[in-house]
């Protein structure tokens, strides 16, 4: 049976392989970075799938035609030595991140996404956890990039078993053996054009370990043909390989600086097919005098390759830790920082522990049996310590059942308010009901406006940046006798109605169209003085109307007038019986899937909808949240204002509405309508 290094060296070293991994690592480090040039770095995870496959078949099938077998104990073994050392490292360096830099959102599920890292289940557990709207603005789990880690994992587990059995089952014919691979590739590929279809969320097609089988097949495949046939030196063959491979190196190139990965037409069967793309790639490079070999060959390529595991590792924690608010740095900078720490730390990695214990001079024997159960036992012990009393998030977007708020008792006698018995719940395209248990906070100075006959009455509508902020308007008014709140903001709706909306690669209809009627029914029980409205991203989104001839974008002419014609319409109704509406402009965010700039809003269509309804007025939020017209976590003299990128933190929420709410008591007093109920 054959030894480790036995089995590794029947495959000759081949630089531009690990020039593939090198260029790909490039690429992920650069879209994780934010770089939009950089959008498509995923297309490189799924070459990393393509390229292990066909690596990993190839040891396979070699050792097969040596010893008529293959020693399922020996290559897990292998597998364990060459991947759990550097994992082991990385988790315990994400349960020191988790003890010092985790916010509550992170450390709530970092206990349960540490350990599905471990037993490498990390992408299914994704699939199961990541469903709801809140988790789509916390802050990312420093674990996330496990997910491709557990993928190559559950493959590593079932390849040699399924390979095995294949072989003795076609005879050892590979023909048959290839041809039961590409029906295994289509049936995936179809499975996936099923759940899209289906209106399958596309992280589960993302994450998910069957619809990504190709990908990781496509490299199996591979191996099965080039096993038994391989291109002689100068025949037409083996320029069409070549030709191939510099095609398919284009290609990739191309993709990786154009596509999204929540561009929707990826799941209806193109990641199966750029298997193909990273098949060509992969034959090109091992094909002797292409262009692609000397191309992949070039240093450094070569060594961040052989660095490219470690450093996939370790660097999304140092990502999430080294960002811009804590560094100072500008993004170029700020991602050599990054990089060069991920490489150094790979490298070290690389040369004091994996090598060692691959190469058996660590971990031989009796050890192995002791050290392994240890570390096992010291990292799962460390993230249970860490996480055993994780303080609540930042920013909370959760809640219950609310009934309308409970007049103070300084109340209009006419004002006899009827109980609103919703049973709605909150998920996304719902109405948001009850904000969550909170400290209340001390009361913010009476405002010097002229006191109303009774208590002002502030409706806070829009998004979940209304929810947040209109919980902290209602913790601002608690224990006040001349204000109440009732937040009835609605999370993952927006104002803009009709047609479809497409945001990142998913397309909705109608979900969030209701707004006139919750509205008209809010409006009539609880007849407010104030409203208070926020929306803005979820109205930036692409949209196609059945007039429209496409989907058209934020900033388009016909886009526009019927954004503000949305607007308009919304002011319309929640002014009907005079009450004053505060518009808040849209603060900046710093959020994949909302790419667009709220300035064309908030500068050139505001003042339109103010233009044509008079009892608008526009609120500069932008200007609070934004110092100097950009995206920071330092706002209103609090650091990690804004934790996910666009709400803001309940901490700063309160400071905020310790500022509006003093506004909405002066709309109230400057109204010329001093009593509209009687």
């Amino acid at each position: 049976m054959p030894g480790p290094s036995a089995a590794r060296a029947r495959i000759a070293y081949q630089p531009a392989l690990d020039g593939i991994r090198g260029i790909g690592l490039c690429f992920v480090l650069a879209s994780h970075a934010g770089f939009d040039w950089a959008k498509g770095g995923f297309f490189w995870v799924s070459t990393f799938f393509t390229l292990s496959g066909y690596l990993i078949a190839t040891l396979l099938l070699r050792e097969h035609d040596s010893h008529g077998t293959i020693s399922l104990r020996t290559f897990w073994a292998r597998r364990f030595r060459r991947l759990m050392p550097a994992a082991l490292l990385a988790l315990l360096g994400i349960a020191v991140f988790g003890a010092t830099v985790a916010d509550g959102a992170q450390l709530e599920r970092l206990r349960g996404d540490a350990l599905a890292a471990l037993l490498y289940v990390a992408n299914w557990r994704f699939i199961v956890t990541d469903t709801s709207y809140a988790d789509l603005f916390v802050e990312p789990s420093p674990v996330q990039h496990f997910w491709t880690l557990s993928i190559e994992e559950q493959f590593y587990l079932l390849l040699p078993v399924g390979l095995l059995a294949g072989v003795r089952a076609a005879g050892g014919r590979l023909r048959v053996v290839a041809a039961g691979l590409v029906a295994l590739m289509v049936a995936s590929v179809l499975w996936s054009r099923h759940l899209l279809a289906a209106d399958v969320p596309i992280d589960r097609m993302y994450f998910g370990t069957d619809t990504r089988a190709p990908e990781l097949l496509g490299g199996v495949l591979l191996a099965v043909v080039l096993h038994r046939w391989t291109p002689m030196p100068g025949s037409g063959a083996a320029r069409a390989v070549r030709a191939g491979g510099a095609a398919a190196l284009g290609v990739m190139l191309v993709l990786t600086f154009s596509v999204f990965r929540t561009d929707r037409w990826l799941y209806d069967g193109w990641l199966g097919v750029y298997a193909l793309v990273s098949m060509a790639a992969v034959a090109g490079a091992i094909q002797d005098g292409s262009v692609v070999r000397r191309a992949l060959s070039v240093r450094p390529l070569p060594w961040i390759g052989r660095l490219s595991y470690g450093a996939y590792l370790f660097h999304w924690p140092l990502f999430l830790w080294l960002d811009e608010d804590r560094t100072g740095l500008e993004p170029w900078p700020l991602f050599a920082v990054r990089s060069v720490l991920a490489l150094g730390l790979a490298w070290l990695s690389l040369r004091f522990v994996e090598q060692p214990i691959r190469e058996g001079r660590r971990l031989v024997g009796p050890p192995l049996r002791v050290v392994v159960p240890t570390s096992v036992a010291v990292v799962v012990a460390s993230l249970l310590l860490v996480t055993v009393d994780p303080p609540p998030p930042a920013v909370d977007l959760t809640g219950g059942e609310q009934a309308m708020p409970v007049m103070p008792a300084m109340q209009r006698a006419d004002a006899t308010m009827p109980a609103l018995r919703s049973t709605t719940t909150l998920a996304a395209g719902a109405p948001s009901t009850t904000p969550p248990p909170t400290t209340v906070l001390p009361t913010a100075a009476p405002t010097t406006s002229a006191a109303p006959a009774g208590p002002v009455r502030v409706l806070v509508v829009g998004d979940s940046q209304a929810w947040v902020l209109g919980n902290a308007l209602g913790r601002w008014a608690d224990g006040r006798d001349d204000v109440v709140v009732w937040n009835q903001a609605t999370r993952g709706c927006g104002i803009v109605r009709g047609g479809e909306a497409r945001r990142m690669g998913e397309i909705t209809q109608g979900v969030c169209d209701d707004w006139a009627v919750r509205w008209d029914a809010t409006i009539t029980d609880f007849t407010p003085d104030v409203v208070v409205v926020l929306s803005g991203s979820w109205d930036f989104i692409d949209r196609k109307l059945p007039t429209w001839p496409a989907f058209l974008s934020f900033g388009d002419p016909t886009f526009d007038s019927h954004l503000v014609a949305e607007y308009e319409a919304a002011a319309a109704l929640l002014g009907r019986d005079g009450a004053r509406v505060l518009w808040l402009t849209t603060p900046c965010y710093q959020l994949e899937g909302f790419g667009d700039d709220p300035r064309h809003l908030n500068d050139d269509l505001l003042p339109l909808v103010a233009a044509d309804t008079p009892q608008v007025e526009i609120v500069d939020l932008f200007a609070q949240v934004c110092p100097d017209g950009r995206f920071t976590q330092q706002v209103v003299g609090l650091d990690g204002a804004r934790p996910d990128g666009l709400h803001l933190s309940d901490a700063a929420a309160d400071r905020v509405a310790g500022w509006l709410g003093p506004q909405a008591l002066d709309a109230q007093a400057s109204s010329t309508t001093t009593d509209r109920r009687g």
